[in-house]
């Protein structure tokens, strides 16, 4: 979700990536982590990022703060 300097939300976007691993890919993600790219329209005055993740099998969760800035869109 993204908030702005109120801390109130002026965008969010629900994702589900459903994973079996097998054994050898699980310990390659387990050491070298997995990367997610998601391109964000820009919403307003949105100041900062949050990324929450949740692993169903055990519920367990976790976040990410950051701050947002906009990328100049090329000519």
């Amino acid at each position: 979700m993204e908030r702005d300097a109120h801390d109130a939300q002026t965008h969010g976007i629900g994702d589900t990536l459903p994973m079996e691993l097998k054994r050898q890919n699980y310990d390659r993600l387990q050491q070298e982590g997995l990367i997610y790219h998601r391109v964000l329209p820009p919403a307003g005055k949105s100041c900062e990022i949050r990324v929450v993740v949740r692993d169903a099998s055990p519920g367990a969760v976790g976040s990410s703060t950051a701050p947002l800035r906009a990328i100049p869109s090329q000519p």
